[in-house]
């Protein structure tokens, strides 16, 4: 009987820690539409973060309607650049926070 109290109690404690872990992931996401002077959607763009503080680099390219989505990034603070044969390399800078999501 004592030993199923305590593997209960175990178990009851290893969920109990699950979510405090779970709830302490530390990443933000970004999405946006990349257009033209003329805000017709660009497909086929580079979008890249750099963390300024970590290095860490993330890309992607944007989907046929010119819409980029990055999911899962560290928090921090980031460099953004789209770069696309034919257009002018565009560089800004973003703060990503805990648990945010931003669209640009």
């Amino acid at each position: 009987m004592r030993v199923i109290r305590l593997a209960s109690l175990l178990v009851f404690l290893s969920c109990c820690s699950a979510q405090i872990l779970f709830g302490q992931v530390n990443t933000a996401g970004l999405s946006g539409l990349v257009t033209n002077a003329a805000g017709s959607a660009i497909a086929g763009v580079k979008v890249k973060m750099s963390n300024t503080a970590t290095g860490y680099v993330r890309a992607v390219i944007t989907d046929r309607f010119g819409y980029y989505t990055l999911r899962n990034m560290p928090i921090g603070h980031y460099g953004i650049a789209a770069e696309e044969d034919g257009f002018s390399l565009v560089e800004e800078s973003i703060g990503i926070f805990d648990s945010e999501r931003f669209r640009g």
